[in-house]
């Protein structure tokens, strides 16, 4: 709770280099891997291979993917499916809208790389998704989480000029999507992003 806080109240200086974001997202499942088979998770893995390279930094992002597949874990106690998944896309107006949220810093036309956490748990009560960012909110139960893992998930996507948002499925359970464009720059200064 300590390291979440610190995390959250303390902008450090990001340590960018342009790399694939790949690798970290496997690497940050193999991080959980004991929690996701505690739970007889199953993980598909729908990688791209076309990814162009994003200036990240990697510490931080590895943290992003590793707060998001906890959660997911915890969502899907008993059982379920974890799907990763990543892409290259030119955004469209279609797509935005989908997304359900302003995006203000994205636009049709922008090229952008996608990760996708698709997830067969619980799904996430209506009333409860617009405060998913807030410090110390939390949907899970007392001893599970301190509430800082999304909002400290979302400091560090709006540090990289990227988008983090979270929606519930049709067909059950939670749907995380990530943007970053590999072409933007990251705001000097760490101003805030008012798309995130």
């Amino acid at each position: 709770m300590v390291k979440g806080l610190v995390d959250y109240s303390r902008f450090e200086k990001l340590d960018l280099k342009v790399q694939p974001l790949n690798p970290i997202i496997e690497e940050a499942l193999n991080l959980v891997k004991h929690e996701i088979m505690k739970e007889h998770i199953t993980v598909e893995s729908r990688l791209s291979p076309l990814l162009p390279p994003v200036p990240l930094d990697h510490g931080k992002i590895q943290q992003v993917f590793i707060n998001l597949f906890i959660n997911a874990v915890h969502a899907m106690e008993g059982g379920g499916n974890l799907t990763v998944a990543t892409s290259r896309m030119l955004l469209t107006e279609e797509y935005l809208e989908g997304l359900g949220q302003s995006l203000s810093c994205f636009g049709p036309g922008d090229d952008v790389v996608i990760a996708e956490i698709i997830d067969t748990g619980t799904g996430i009560p209506e009333d409860k998704i617009v405060k998913l960012f807030d410090p110390f909110f939390t949907t899970k139960p007392v001893g599970k989480g301190t509430g800082l893992g999304l909002s400290v998930s979302h400091k560090i996507m709006e540090l990289h000029a990227g988008w983090i948002g979270i929606r519930n499925r049709k067909e059950g359970g939670a749907l995380v999507t990530l943007l970053l464009n590999p072409r933007k720059g990251v705001y000097p200064n760490h101003e805030k992003n008012t798309c995130c």
